[in-house]
């Protein structure tokens, strides 16, 4: 949830936002209906989510821009990287 109301705050404030979630949908324990409608805002704001997805390591590149490397495989790279991991806090 914490990663779900920094995502609102920074792609409000015009910030391209990756939002990477371990669990297959945000907020599991609100209404069905209010998550796809926060999901479809997120994705009109240019916030990308990484569900069901955890990240594995952090990496700090020469040219400054960070990598998260994901359990998957994947990376996502960026020019800035704020990480929270909110472990085990429930709505």
């Amino acid at each position: 949830m914490i990663g779900v109301e920094y995502t609102c705050m920074f792609s409000a404030l015009g910030v391209r936002v990756v939002l990477i979630e371990r669990r297959p949908r945000l907020l599991e324990f609100a209404d069905q209906e209010i998550v796809e409608a926060l999901s479809y805002h997120l994705r009109d704001s240019r916030v990308t989510m990484r569900l069901n997805e955890e990240v594995e390591s952090v990496e700090e590149m020469p040219d400054g821009t960070v990598v998260a490397n994901l359990e998957s495989k994947k990376k996502c790279r960026a020019t800035r990287c704020c990480t929270r991991r909110a472990a085990g806090q429930r709505g």
